[in-house]
């Protein structure tokens, strides 16, 4: 048995709205280093490749992994 209305309850309301992350943001590469946990001597390797230029966490992230990749590849030659 249920209460006059219980079985509408739900009617009318809004739908829950679907949590969405934030959308990435352009940040420093100090900020992003800092967030990352980027030693001093990475930082510093950034900062002398792309001075004060703006990207979003995963652009960062994205050039950190291309300047290592080529530093490793430097550092075996050029052998890859």
């Amino acid at each position: 048995m249920t209460l006059i209305g219980e079985e509408n309850a739900g009617m009318g309301k809004k739908p829950e709205a679907q949590s969405k992350p934030p959308p990435e943001r352009p940040m420093s590469l100090e900020e992003w280093a800092r967030n990352a946990g980027l030693s001093v001597v990475a930082l510093r390797a950034m900062q002398l490749r792309y001075r004060n230029d703006r990207a979003t966490a995963e652009e960062w992230m994205q050039r950190y992994t291309r300047m290592m990749a080529e530093t490793a590849r430097e550092w075996r030659g050029g052998q890859w």
